[in-house]
């Protein structure tokens, strides 16, 4: 048997169901199927050709099937190509589609639990009902609303560093796990909000062999550096037994962490409206620098012949009087689709540009209910295509922003571009809306290019750019955007 001992280090917590129990952690359940996806991705790129011509019947069975789904595909996905692949080699568990032969396990020690990082918990009474919540923190979603059972809360479990033991019978697939495992893990991040950032990981020895990096891996990217003011010291044990423990600023390092990802995305995607209301806002005068236009409005409408679906949404739902527009689409969802979507009714509109709401009431946002119009038609979520990897060196941060071309083919493969139909009730009337998703006009690196120039042209240096909290304070002082 094959044994292969990884040691991985903790950059940002993990939102855990099972934060409570010694030695939560990653969970093979969850990661041995995303480690599986990327070794048969891998395994196809490296064999397509070859598999179209040696496994022909397979193939075109296989291309019979996801026509059916949708009849624009004209050629297998590198994943699909390496399932046929493996399956020829009898790489896979019989029985289990798309499952690798070989096992793995993960070990936390206690002795590297970091007790700080972790949400403090309340119960409060709501509508007369007692609900448990935890303290806020940015992406954080699970939460909201309270739980009914405070075992129901989601929580942050941390660990300086933990175990992988990976056992196969197969020398190949043990080699290609060795090989492929760096990678894997600078590429990807695990449980709730992965893609936002949290649960990242990087292998930091293999087999006892230091690993120093793999600048390959990412390579043509981008990332945000910035030193986070809060500093990390992390206590030494006195005992085996003992956890580790950290200073009482520990939760605010990370949090600033979040914030500044949080700041980045959300003025990409939906725009930043930070105006103050009632009172607090007869002291501020800059109201105008505290609302940004959403990033990707101004990419589709100054690099295209489309603009998003905000205008959409208003004209059909909420009275607003019918503009000769560029032709809408439901461009937003191009960035990541949940459940369902939230627009807020202004209190009333800013007569000299309708545009630009001057108040809204973020207690009475509507629902705007989101169903696709082919079978299937209730809609899980789309995987944002935009994905962020924070690597912490100390005080150090390095937030790479990655493009997941594997979601956007996704998406294709799975008609998920085609009509979505809106639906909202009043009174017991219901009102529709249809629009359809454009991937195709957008370019990704493109769209993050120009973003970032923007970003940066906002400082006289051109070097860096200030993130700001609700209250307009800076998150951090400068946040370089540096290539590799």
């Amino acid at each position: 048997m094959n044994k292969l001992e990884v040691i991985l280090k903790q950059h940002t917590p993990l939102i855990h169901f099972q934060h409570d129990q010694e030695g939560a952690t990653l969970r093979a359940s969850e990661v041995k199927p995303k480690l599986d996806r990327f070794i048969l991705t891998k395994l196809g790129e490296e064999y397509h050709e070859m598999a179209k011509r040696e496994y022909k019947n397979e193939y075109d069975e296989k291309l019979k099937e996801l026509k059916k789904k949708n009849p624009n595909v004209s050629d297998l996905s590198f994943y699909d190509t390496g399932c046929i692949y493996a399956l020829k080699q009898d790489w896979l568990i019989k029985g289990k589609e798309g499952a690798l032969d070989y096992k793995i396990r993960f070990l936390a020690q206690k002795e590297n639990y970091i007790k700080s990082i972790y949400l403090s918990s309340f119960s409060e009474e709501k509508e007369g009902e007692l609900k448990y919540m935890t303290a806020t923190f940015p992406f954080l979603l699970a939460n909201m609303g309270g739980k009914d059972n405070k075992n129901e809360l989601k929580n942050f479990s941390f660990y300086k560093e933990i175990n992988l033991l990976a056992v196969t019978f197969n020398d190949y697939l043990y080699r290609k796990i060795k090989k492929e495992i760096i990678s894997f893990f600078l590429l990807n991040n695990f449980g709730n909000r992965h893609n936002k950032g949290f649960g990242s990981f990087t292998v930091k020895s293999i087999d006892g062999e230091m690993v120093v990096g793999d600048s390959l891996t990412l390579k043509q990217t981008f990332f945000l550096s910035f030193e986070n003011e809060g500093k990390i010291r992390l206590n030494k044990a006195t005992s085996q037994n003992e956890r580790r423990e950290i200073n009482s600023n520990e939760l605010e390092f990370y949090e600033q962490i979040f914030n500044v990802i949080d700041y980045y995305w959300k003025r990409l995607k939906s725009g930043i409206n930070y105006v103050p209301k009632g009172e607090y806002q007869k002291s501020i005068t800059d109201n105008h620098e505290r609302y940004k236009k959403s990033f990707l409005f101004k990419y589709l409408n100054e690099n295209t012949d489309y603009t998003w679906e905000k205008r959409f949404i208003k004209e059909k739902f909420y009275g607003l009087s019918p503009k000769i527009n560029p032709k809408p689409y439901f461009a937003r969802a191009i960035m990541g689709l949940p459940d369902k979507f939230t627009y807020s009714k202004p209190t009333y509109l800013n007569k000299s540009n309708p545009e630009y709401p001057i108040y809204q009431d973020r207690a009475k946002r509507d629902d705007i209910k989101i169903v696709q119009k082919i079978e299937p038609k209730t809609i899980e979520r789309i995987a944002s295509p935009i994905y962020f990897k924070p690597i912490v060196d100390n005080n150090l941060i390095k937030v790479y922003v990655l493009i997941k071309e594997e979601h956007i083919q996704e998406i294709y493969a799975n008609k998920l571009c085609d009509l979505f139909n809106f639906e909202k009730e009043n009174n017991n009337k219901k009102y529709h809306g249809c629009l359809s998703l454009p991937l195709q006009i957008i370019n990704y690196k493109k769209l993050l290019n120009q973003y970032n120039k923007e970003l940066l042209s906002e400082d006289s240096s051109k070097d860096f750019f200030t993130p700001k909290d609700f209250r307009w304070n800076n998150i951090v002082e400068k946040v370089k955007i540096k290539h590799n």
